[in-house]
């Protein structure tokens, strides 16, 4: 959680339009509180990634994860996150997960 919140924070302050989705409600009011005493818009909300994601088709440019799939999924579980993953990105974009 520290690291993601760490990336969302450099990614903000380096221009980009951030949306950091966590399941961790404890997470994201750390990340509001910090992105607020840096004067960072981030859009945070709590999520579930074993929902359809909350975004409208091909409306990122990029998704980054940091250690996301090291998390315990199903082959259907996965199967939904990419495909989720994959109908929000723009054609020719990029998916960067570490």
């Amino acid at each position: 959680m520290v690291q993601s919140i760490v990336d969302s924070l450099f990614f903000a302050s380096n221009g980009f339009k951030v949306n950091a989705l966590d399941y961790s409600k404890i997470g994201i009011d750390i990340l509001i509180i910090l992105a607020k005493e840096k004067n960072l818009a981030i859009d945070t909300p709590v999520f579930d990634i074993k929902n359809l994601l909350p975004f409208s088709n091909a409306s990122f440019d990029a998704v980054y994860s940091h250690m996301f799939f090291n998390m315990q999924f199903s082959l259907d579980e996965l199967e939904l996150v990419f495909s989720e993953i994959k109908s929000v990105l723009k054609l020719r974009v990029k998916l960067l997960f570490c």
